[in-house]
């Protein structure tokens, strides 16, 4: 008897300090979000070329962004934005660096 019951209290014992350790979600509870301490305005935008001007810069043949670059407006998809330099870039090759171009010339 006393064998029986020391091993249902073992048995308990152990699967109480061993056992899984779950926490139930409720339906209608959302997991909460870490807000961020940036703005959503920086977290998407930086700058007028979305941070890119160091490489943009690095393309050009005189160093500097050519003022007809296009700017990155609000509102607008990255995507979008994308399209719109590609197509700068085709029409506006003469300002590129030669062999930055070539190696653009694939992706555009």
């Amino acid at each position: 008897m006393k064998a029986l019951l020391l091993t249902c209290f073992f048995t308990v014992l152990g699967s109480a300090l061993f056992g899984q350790n779950t926490t139930e979600i409720k339906e209608n509870e959302k997991p909460t979000k870490i807000q961020s301490t940036k703005s959503p305005e920086k977290q998407i935008r930086k700058g007028p070329y979305l941070g890119r001007d160091k490489k943009i810069m690095s393309l050009m043949k005189d160093g500097k962004i050519p003022a007809s670059f296009p700017r990155y407006e609000d509102g607008t998809s990255k995507e979008d934005y994308k399209l719109l330099i590609a197509s700068w870039f085709k029409s506006n090759k003469n300002l590129v660096k030669e062999q930055e171009y070539k190696k653009l010339e694939p992706k555009l």
